[in-house]
Formats: C-alpha cells, sequence, structure tokens
C-alpha cells in the first residue's frame, strides 16, 4: 500500500486499487494476493491499510497473503517466517472477519481456508517454497 514501493517495481498503486474496485463494481469475481516481503511491505501499518481498503471495497473478498522466498533475481531480503503471515491473516480477519488466507497450508492450521458462504476456496503452499521457520 505504498505508492513508492510499487514504483521501484513498475507498478502504480492507485491502478491497481481501482481496478481491484471496478472489477468488484462490474460483478466480478475478485480476489487479492498479496506478497509479503520483509521489511517491504510488512508492517502493520501497510497490512492494516490494505485490510481496510479490501474491506471498504467490500469485506467478501478473500484476501490472500503469501509468503516472500529467495529466488532468481530477488534473493534479498531473508524469506517471509510463518509468523508474519499469521500476523497478516489476524490483521485481515479483524478488518473483515472470516475473510483472511494464509498460504502456509499445513503450517497454520484454521488459519488457511477462506470461509466465505458457498464459496468453497483451498489454497495450498507454492511449490519451490521452503519454511524453515514459524
Amino acid at each position: 500500500m505504498n505508492d513508492k514501493n510499487y514504483h521501484k517495481l513498475g507498478g502504480v498503486l492507485q491502478n491497481t486499487l481501482d481496478g481491484i474496485q471496478r472489477a468488484h463494481d462490474l460483478g466480478l469475481w475478485v480476489e487479492v494476493v498479496t506478497l509479503v516481503v520483509p521489511g517491504f511491505n510488512d508492517s502493520n501499518e501497510e497490512l492494516w491499510e490494505a485490510a481496510r481498503f479490501l474491506s471498504g471495497v467490500s469485506p467478501d473478498i478473500p484476501w490472500h497473503v503469501t509468503a516472500f522466498h529467495k529466488d532468481y533475481k530477488m534473493t534479498e531480503p531473508e524469506n517471509t517466517p510463518g509468523s508474519t503471515l499469521l500476523r497478516a491473516a489476524k490483521i485481515g480477519r479483524e478488518a473483515r472477519p472470516g475473510c483472511a488466507t494464509s498460504m502456509l497450508a499445513t503450517f497454520l492450521g484454521g488459519w488457511t481456508n477462506t470461509r466465505i458462504p458457498c464459496v468453497p476456496i483451498a489454497t495450498s503452499i507454492s511449490s519451490g517454497a521452503l519454511v524453515t521457520s514459524f
């Protein structure tokens, strides 16, 4: 939720936010995936801002928080710890009860599936992700 960070990656935050809002307004199914990168977008403030924005669009939008892992050209920072994803999921559930999801399936128990009535969504760990701590 930091425009400066989006620019570093070649994007524009407002375009992303507008696209989420527009897709929802058109009645399209919307899910949001946030790659949580240590020191880049993992602060409580930034996670709360994302959760509040999504809740403002619709509390029914599933929010998947996923772990960064060093790969290819991005070998810094360190991998996202499970505890950070759990913190993000808790923020998501507090802001939008029942809709926060974590992609660390198996390891985070009841935090790994969205809970939206009549919309079964399962999550799984991405291939290649290495979980070393929680």
